[in-house]
């Protein structure tokens, strides 16, 4: 972990806005050249931004965030490995009550991606024994999607199904499916498109 000083955080910026081909070599040389900078000055009161779950359960996270003095910023996309474990990796729902407490713990504000999520922390919290955080739900953006200037294809089903590929999500179930039809209506079974 590390709090990027002024220069380095535009250069960042600067880097992210371009749109470039080259932005991994050149994100890797600024990251490279801050890893090897002496720590600057304290960065108290600070807004530290974290988009999602990874590393907040890890030893020394909460640590870090106090020595720093920085106001963690969390975006929680849900509580599914709390709620529906069985859907999860074995030791998920453990991990992810420490993210949970860590993020309950130490936030100065939390964005949820949906109000259900939101409204699964806050049950989470009141099960725990924490004190309530500011949050707000913020759902995730994207551009409009465009609209095509035909219907090509439009007479042959397609089945889309979106998100992250992992075991939860249960993508094997869909393409033994998808293996049954296709074998039962050859070139008539509808398409599938998996988006992740």
């Amino acid at each position: 972990r590390r709090v990027l000083g002024p220069r380095t955080s535009e250069r960042l910026f600067q880097l992210l806005a371009s749109g470039e081909a080259a932005f991994r070599g050149d994100l890797m040389r600024t990251l490279v050249a801050e890893a090897f900078r002496k720590p600057g000055a304290a960065f108290e009161g600070r807004l530290y931004l974290n988009v999602g779950h990874t590393g907040l359960q890890e030893p020394g996270f909460v640590d870090w965030v106090r020595r720093n003095g920085v106001r963690p910023i969390y975006m929680v996309h849900d509580l599914i490995p709390i709620t529906h474990p069985e859907y999860c990796r074995a030791g998920e729902a453990e991990r992810h009550i420490g993210r949970m407490r860590t993020s309950l713990q130490t936030a100065a504000g939390i964005v949820g991606n949906s109000q259900a999520t939101l409204d699964s922390l806050n049950d989470f919290r009141a099960g725990q024994g924490l004190q309530p955080v500011p949050t707000v739900a913020a759902w995730l953006g994207t551009d409009p999607i465009p609209v095509p200037d035909t219907d090509e294809g439009a007479d042959h089903p397609t089945f889309v199904m979106l998100g992250t590929i992992e075991a939860r999500k249960n993508h094997l179930l869909l393409l033994h499916v998808w293996r049954r039809l296709a074998e039962r209506l050859g070139a008539q079974a509808p398409r599938l498109v998996v988006i992740g």
